[in-house]
Order: structure tokens, then C-alpha cells, then sequence
């Protein structure tokens, strides 16, 4: 008989959480496609503390209502401009939230 367990040890009260297939990981580790005001694509570094359920707890590297990458990201270069997907389209956008502060236990 197997048993799967899963122990909380502690809680992050406003972690700044974001989906899990928007980190990449790079030579120079790890990082995030942001998207800004322009429209256009920007490289941001930055530091993930634990995964848990497809979410990544940030340490560093972003704040709250930055809007991150979450496909595609094979074919974008730093400056490319970013069309958002449709928000009311399920398919299109698998998590359409942008990094948001919350708990993750």
C-alpha cells in the first residue's frame, strides 16, 4: 500500500505567484517574458522560491500587475511586440492572470 502525503510547513502570506509555464530557464538562470505598457517583450530575471500546482512563488524579479508570457515563448526575442490573447477565450489563455499577490501554502 502506497500513501501520498503532503506537509505544510509554513504559509506566504502575498506571495507574488505566477503560472509555472511562464519561468524558462536560461545560462544565466532563471526568467520570465514580460510584457509592457509598448506592448513589446522584455527578458526580466527572476528568483523562484517553490512550485506547487502549476504556480510559481516569486522571491524577486517582479511585481504585482505585470503582465507575464505563458506560451509562445520560443519565438519572441527581447522588443518583439506581444498581441494579448482574448481573455473570454478558455482555450486561448490557460491562466489569464497576471502576477498576482496571494497565499500559497
Amino acid at each position: 500500500m502506497f500513501i501520498n502525503v503532503r506537509v505544510i510547513t509554513q504559509v506566504q502570506d502575498n506571495g507574488l505567484t505566477i503560472p509555472l509555464d511562464a519561468v524558462q530557464q536560461g545560462p544565466q538562470g532563471q526568467y520570465v517574458f514580460v510584457v509592457g505598457p509598448d506592448h513589446k517583450a522584455a527578458i526580466q530575471p527572476v528568483s523562484v522560491r517553490e512550485t506547487l500546482n502549476g504556480q510559481a512563488l516569486i522571491d524577486k524579479g517582479l511585481s504585482a500587475g505585470e503582465t507575464v508570457v505563458v506560451r509562445g515563448q520560443y519565438r519572441l526575442t527581447p522588443g518583439t511586440v506581444v498581441s494579448l490573447a482574448n481573455p473570454n477565450d478558455p482555450a486561448a489563455v490557460p491562466n489569464p492572470t497576471p502576477a498576482s499577490a496571494g497565499l500559497l501554502p
